[in-house]
């Protein structure tokens, strides 16, 4: 994402809307200059080749830091990853202006040697970014929604660092084709469309550049990785952050342009498009073009609710109609974890456009708790009319006193008070999942010979069915055992009254020696470690 720090400050994908590039933008232009930014130096021995279609002028180098690899396979004095280049761009520019139908941006009068659009291929790994697409020559006098040209940075092989660190989630030519339909959009959205002097509502310009790569290159599925983030703090992620620093939330919401997409086709977003062209701000342009097509987002959040809910398993079993394109592959959203013991309640407040999924255990006479899941939302009167929003208060609730919302069959009802404000919000029953992962060993101590399990916590995020690696060690350091354990839900349930709890059971235990043992569990790249003791 962009250099902006936030809680994932870890995670780089497009350099565009970085600090010192955007404020260079928006101080010059605000000052009416006409050059906005200056051009990369290729260095040493600078060389050009312009792609097949003649729309694109790639500036590369065979020597020192930003040099590319000189493997030439067909011989045609290219080397093959500028070839890749240039067919790319070409597909690319086939794909947005042809196929879509935006406007090719403008000319930058011979900016970068010929009037094509100039590519500049560098080694982006230490500013960890996957590109850069940087506004050149201003085009438009309205200082409120500037256009201008601009130019576009790429990786010089999207491959491993100097020192062999891994820098991007995709690697290779993937990369590129990604970054290609990812950077171009951004050419487009400064040329034809522009940016509002203030710098807001930015999200949506990486939002829509970051759906343009699954758009086009729908196997190629780096978006998860930032999706990812979406799903897992979804309070931090919601939908409609409209400062100059919410930018890194635009990446994980790309899948908001699928859904729209898949219910109004490109019209929607290219509507959108041309409204923010004529000067109004980007979230606003999106409620207005909506309005165009009879509907709102108000009219359309509570589907997106659903579609939301429906991913990794929970996406089981759903029309491919009724969920996103990769739903199985998303990860299931974060949830708040209580257990109604004999009844719940949560009082909190939320901002519009925010998701919130509570899952609450409703404890029975059987072994294993049904579980339910209730995703909630509130929507505005008045979509980003106003610049600034507030938090309502929602209070919601889970009990045996009879309400209209039953749960199931099971004799709870739930209730969802959003204080007068309309709302979006759903129960799902899921019978027998687990819902909190072991935190602890238990029993420890284990005393040999009256129990024949020890079982084991697990970190945050698993789910009933996967596999979690245990490895035993003695305090002295050797590792005693190591296997691959399925996570289950433990139906004795002695760690966390009244919930589902999963774990990971040992069953060599009375094959150990008295004394102190040291141990790890490790679950798609999360480790755990404590102690235990067996007497």
């Amino acid at each position: 994402m962009s250099t902006y720090t936030h809680l994932n400050a870890t995670e780089h994908k497009c350099g565009t809307f970085s600090i010192s590039s955007f404020k260079e933008f928006y101080v010059k232009s605000a000052k009416g200059e006409t050059v906005l930014a200056s051009r990369p130096v290729i260095s040493p021995q600078e060389l050009t080749i312009a792609s097949p279609s003649g729309k694109f002028l790639i500036h590369y180098t065979k020597y020192g830091n930003d040099r590319v690899d000189s493997t030439d396979k067909n011989q045609n004095s290219i080397p093959d990853y500028i070839d890749s280049v240039c067919y790319y761009f070409d597909e690319v520019y086939s794909f947005e202006i042809d196929t879509l139908g935006y406007p090719a941006p403008p000319s930058d009068q011979n900016g970068g040697g010929s009037e094509a659009y100039d590519i500049y291929v560098r080694n982006m790994k230490e500013l960890g970014y996957y590109g850069l697409t940087e506004q050149d020559f201003r085009v438009s006098s309205t200082n409120s929604q500037p256009k201008a040209t601009s130019f576009i940075s790429i990786d010089n092989n999207y491959g491993l660092s100097a020192n062999g660190n891994k820098i991007y989630n995709t690697p290779g030519i993937d990369a590129l084709k990604i970054t290609a339909a990812h950077e171009f959009h951004h050419a487009i959205q400064f040329g034809c469309y522009g940016l509002n002097d203030k710098g807001f509502d930015v999200a949506i310009y990486e939002m829509y550049s970051t759906w343009m790569e699954y758009l086009q290159y729908p196997a190629v599925k780096d978006y998860i990785f930032y999706a990812k983030s979406l799903f897992a703090n979804p309070q931090e992620y919601r939908f409609g952050r409209r400062g100059t620093s919410d930018i890194y939330t635009g990446y994980g919401w790309a899948i908001f342009f699928e859904f729209l997409h898949r219910k109004f086709g490109i019209s929607a977003s290219k509507d959108m498009w041309d409204i923010i062209g004529k000067g109004d701000l980007p979230f606003r342009a999106l409620e207005l073009s909506l309005n165009g097509k009879s509907s709102s987002l108000n009219d359309i959040w509570c589907e997106l609710a659903q579609w939301m809910y429906r991913t990794g398993s929970k996406s089981q079993g759903i029309s491919d109609t009724d969920k996103f394109m990769d739903a199985k592959n998303l990860p299931e959203m974060k949830a708040i974890t209580d257990s109604a013991n004999p009844s719940l309640l949560f009082s909190q407040s939320i901002y519009p456009y925010e998701f919130r999924l509570f899952t609450c255990v409703l404890p029975n006479n059987q072994t294993i708790a049904d579980t339910a899941d209730f995703m909630c939302s509130i929507v505005s009167p008045n979509p980003f009319y106003n610049l600034s929003t507030n938090q309502n208060p929602l209070v919601f609730s889970v009990s045996k006193q009879i309400t209209q919302n039953a749960i199931s069959s099971t004799g709870y009802y739930w209730n969802f008070d959003s204080k007068g404000m309309q709302n979006c919000s759903n129960a799902e029953l899921s019978k027998g999942i687990a819902v909190k992962p072991n935190q602890v060993v238990y029993p420890n101590p284990y005393i040999l010979h009256q129990t024949q399990e020890l079982m084991f916590p697990l970190p945050a995020m698993v789910n009933e069915g996967d596999i979690a690696l245990l490895t035993i060690y003695t305090t002295t350091g050797k590792m005693i055992y190591s296997d691959n354990l399925l996570i289950e839900i433990d139906p004795k349930n002695k760690a966390n009254p009244g919930f589902n709890t999963l774990v990971i059971k040992y069953l060599q235990a009375d094959t150990l020696e008295r004394g102190v043992y040291i141990f790890t569990v490790e679950h798609k790249g999360k480790t755990i470690h404590g102690k235990f003791l067996v007497k």
